[in-house]
């Protein structure tokens, strides 16, 4: 393994997630020498994007070929004045599953992009008020969310397939999985939920009070409703 150079910095850093990747920032801004690194084959820890591939190596590492460990200098006895703080993740990933529709190939690996930890930013939110402050929005693409869908399960617990989520008046009217009793409880609830937002209407109190599947039940939302409210 190839030396790094230099040979001493005030801040070594290890992992390359949002914490690791703040912590690392800050100390730089300070005037630290800082030298970050993450023992993984992927960038960004807990947070981190992945081709289709990459993922299901991370969900299913038993699955995976061994591959030999390369031999090198792991020596840290010349580290000195070193104090050791580490990030626990806040959840890890167990029981993990891959399904795949029968009869279809998922495509080339390079048209997946797949999050860890899905982040949605709304467009008026302090995060993106944040983002333009600091002026990191020059670093990031900002994309609409496309489309939401959904894991249907059948009364076994099998996979059936997936189910896109109406996000709008217009395509919860297309929706042919949709029931017209069912489209007219989602629009009550959904018109009844936007007058809530103004303090109007007979849910402006509802919201908060109690879990919001207690309240899809008593507004008459069935489980399949409420999954798609819950998306």
């Amino acid at each position: 393994m190839e030396a790094i150079e230099p040979s001493q910095f005030d801040v070594v850093v290890l992992g390359t997630g949002l914490t690791e990747s703040i912590v690392a920032a800050a100390a730089a801004k300070a005037g630290k020498s800082v030298l970050q690194l993450d023992p993984s084959a992927h960038y960004g820890g807990s947070w981190a994007s992945m081709r289709l591939s990459e993922l299901k190596v991370l969900l299913l590492p038993d699955e995976q070929p061994q591959q030999p460990e390369q031999a090198g200098n792991n020596d840290a006895s010349s580290a000195s004045h070193m104090q050791h703080h580490k990030h626990q993740p806040t959840a890890g990933i167990s029981g993990a599953e891959v399904w795949q529709q029968p009869g279809t190939e998922p495509g080339p690996d390079n048209q997946f992009n797949i999050d860890l930890a899905p982040k949605v930013a709304y467009g008026a939110g302090t995060l993106i008020q944040l983002l333009l402050g600091s002026g990191a929005h020059n670093y990031l693409e900002f994309k609409l969310v496309q489309g939401s869908y959904l894991l249907q399960l059948d009364s076994s617990g099998s996979h059936t397939g997936l189910r896109s989520v109406p996000s709008s008046r217009s395509e919860v009217f297309k929706d042919r999985q949709l029931t017209p009793l069912q489209k007219r409880s989602v629009m009550r609830f959904l018109k009844a939920a936007a007058e809530a937002l103004d303090g109007q209407g007979p849910l402006k109190d509802a919201f908060g009070q109690q879990p919001i599947q207690d309240l899809l039940e008593q507004q008459g939302l069935d489980l399949q409703l409420q999954q798609s409210a819950h998306s």
